[in-house]
C-alpha cells in the first residue's frame, strides 16, 4: 500500500448495506483468511477487535494515542480514501446498481482496474512517499 494501488478486490456478490463491515470481512469476502500471519489491514473503527486490523485508538486522549491516530489517518487512511475515490468516479459504489446483480462483481473489478490505471498515470503520492494534493 505504498502507492495507493488496489491490490485486493474480492470477487463476491454485493451484500446489503445493513451487514456490519466486520462480518463481511470474516464471513463473506474471506479477507481474514487470505492474510498471511505477518500481514495487516488498515481499517476504520468499524473493524475494532478484528485480528490483523490496524484501527484508530478510541476513547483515549493520551498524547501517544493521538499521535498514532494522526499518523494513521494522515499518512495511510487518506491514501486509502483517495484510492477509493478513484473507484467512485465510475459510480459503481455511489449509485444504485440497476442491472442484474450477477454482473456487479465483474463491473466492480473492471472499475478497480481502471482506477489502478488512473493511479499509475496520475500517482497519489510522490517518490518520497508524501501525498500529492489533487
Amino acid at each position: 500500500m505504498r502507492d495507493g494501488l488496489i491490490v485486493w478486490c474480492p470477487y463476491t456478490n454485493p451484500v446489503p448495506g445493513r451487514i456490519h463491515d466486520i462480518r463481511v470481512a470474516r464471513e463473506i469476502t474471506g479477507v481474514v483468511t487470505e492474510l498471511e500471519e505477518w500481514e495487516l489491514m488498515v481499517c476504520d473503527k468499524g473493524y475494532q477487535g478484528l485480528d490483523n486490523a490496524v484501527v484508530p485508538i478510541r476513547g483515549s486522549w493520551a498524547p501517544e494515542h493521538l499521535e498514532f491516530n494522526g499518523w494513521l489517518y494522515y499518512s495511510i487512511r487518506s491514501l486509502i480514501e483517495r484510492s477509493i475515490g478513484r473507484i467512485k468516479t465510475f459510480k459503481c459504489l455511489t449509485e444504485k446498481w440497476r442491472h442484474d446483480l450477477y454482473y456487479h462483481p465483474c463491473a466492480f473489478q473492471v472499475c478497480a482496474q481502471l482506477a489502478n490505471l488512473t493511479i499509475r498515470a496520475h500517482p497519489l503520492i510522490q517518490h518520497d512517499h508524501s501525498l500529492i494534493d489533487i
